[in-house]
């Protein structure tokens, strides 16, 4: 993977489509989901029979997709760690997205099409909801506006989680395939306020020693606590 300003930046934009009408509509809402789409699915509980690990040859399922609809998607999480190392360090069991709102919803509708449904989770909100398939496994929605300077901004008016142009300008690989992902100093950011597993130490750690990209206090002792 190669940071914007590193002078290895890949350009990977493409054009997109103007939404339909419909679309447009629902999309012109604060919560990127739209009503059409909550009647269509159907809620999965919990212990619904899912894929057990999103694997490469299911990133790609999605990232097919993804270039299908011509939108843009920020691969987080694990696989967005393991993009940005160029290789797969660890098992996932899903696949996190940063997306903006507009395309947030045609994804959610491409993959309604595709027979995903709702996932239950305890602390679903409009912006951050997972959706599920038995083959092709979980993939978790968080959805951020994109304001024109480059700049996100998660939930705002209720947590107002600011995602800086510099950390959306970052970009990874998966098998040889470029992919956008989020910054690993942005990784490293996010990756506060909550006790992290061992898979999130695992990802820092890999990103410290790959990049040399500074950790925060709390992160540094809970790696050296399990070392």
């Amino acid at each position: 993977c190669w940071l914007a300003g590193s002078g290895f930046e890949v350009e990977i934009d493409q054009m997109r489509p103007a939404p339909t009408e419909p679309m447009r509509a629902c999309a012109a809402s604060q919560f990127a989901r739209c009503a059409c789409a909550d009647r269509t699915a159907q809620s999965l509980a919990k212990g619904s029979v899912l894929a057990e690990e999103m694997t490469a040859e299911n990133v790609h399922w999605f990232l097919d997709l993804f270039d299908e609809l011509r939108i843009k998607v920020w691969l987080d999480g694990g696989w967005g760690v393991d993009a940005l190392l160029g290789t797969q360090t660890r098992p996932h069991t899903d696949l996190d997205i940063m997306i903006p709102e507009l395309d947030s919803v045609l994804l959610d509708e491409a993959l309604i099409e595709n027979g995903f449904q709702d996932v239950h989770t305890d602390d679903r909100v409009d912006e951050n909801f997972v959706m599920g398939h038995p083959a092709h496994g979980l993939i978790d929605f968080r959805v951020f506006r994109l304001a024109v300077d480059g700049n996100g901004i998660y939930r705002p008016g209720v947590v107002d989680w600011k995602i800086f142009a510099a950390e959306l300008s970052a970009s990874g690989s998966i098998d040889d395939r470029i992919v956008r992902c989020l910054s690993a100093a942005y990784q490293v950011r996010s990756h506060s306020g909550y006790e992290l597993k061992v898979t999130d130490l695992h990802d820092m750690a890999a990103l410290n020693k790959r990049f040399g990209v500074q950790l925060l206090a709390k992160q540094i002792r809970q790696i050296d606590e399990r070392s």
